[in-house]
């Protein structure tokens, strides 16, 4: 019998697999492990956009929507329907230019998340868990298109009141305390009706924020004079709507 020689240094030929379909299957879950982080990276783009965030609405529908139909073929329907209702958030969310911080997306986001990480053998506790929005929207942006959502829902402002952008626009007073604020991390927000000038200051009160699962912040009222007016912490649910923690 003649002998077959071997290369040295040459990687052995793969065994073809006898069921091919179970080689897909094989190859779709390993597949996921990377989706879970093509889908983070995702959050932190949306959690990061400025103006219509539609483009990302439409990246994170088409997501979905392959991962949805993987779902369906190798059989993983808790995948699936996760996918599916995010594919439906991120495709009504698009159409109707909703903001960044649009609940329903942001809720299918974080419960693909936690499905894929399922699937992939990462254990998620339920009651320490820090949900994905927690941690993208801690940057200063996110926080700050939070405070105004909060401005506009609670604060009772005139419809006609606008926003300041530029810190010279304040009055000495309050420019003092917005460098105070800043040099406490907390971020900050005016207002005005071409008669009054509003200001907010905020921040985020992560230990509440993860306790609850929800963005939680602390914020301060001050008259246009520098006074102080009211202060508290606020709890924004998963359809927008603010509420005291205290409620």
């Amino acid at each position: 019998m003649k002998a077959t020689k071997v290369w040295q240094g040459a990687s052995p030929a793969p065994i073809p697999s006898e069921d091919p379909f179970e080689e897909l299957r094989d190859r779709f879950f390993a597949r996921l492990r990377s989706d879970r982080i093509r889908l983070t990276a995702l959050a932190g783009v949306l959690s990061r956009a400025e103006g219509d965030p539609a483009r990302t609405f439409e990246e994170i529908q088409l997501f979905a929507h392959r991962l949805r139909g993987g779902a369906a073929i190798f059989e993983t329907p808790e995948v699936g329907i996760a996918a599916n209702t995010l594919e439906q958030a991120a495709a009504s969310a698009s159409v109707v230019h909703a903001d960044s911080c649009d609940a329903s997306v942001w809720r299918a986001l974080e419960n693909l998340l936690d499905r894929l990480a399922i699937v992939n053998g990462q254990h998620v506790p339920l009651a320490s868990m820090e949900p994905v929005r927690l941690r993208t929207i801690l940057q200063p942006s996110g926080v700050v298109r939070l405070l105004d959502s909060f401005i506009l829902s609670v604060s009772g402002l005139p419809e006609c009141s606008r926003k300041l952008l530029d810190r010279s626009e304040l009055s000495s007073a309050l420019q003092r305390i917005v460098i105070q604020a800043q040099n406490k991390e907390r971020v900050w927000s005016s207002w005005t009706d071409d008669h009054h000038i509003w200001l907010f200051t905020a921040e985020m009160l992560i230990p509440l924020s993860r306790e609850r699962g929800l963005p939680v912040l602390q914020v301060y009222w001050y008259g246009e004079h520098g006074e102080a007016t009211k202060s508290g912490s606020w709890v924004c649910d998963h359809v927008g709507k603010w509420r005291r923690c205290s409620d």
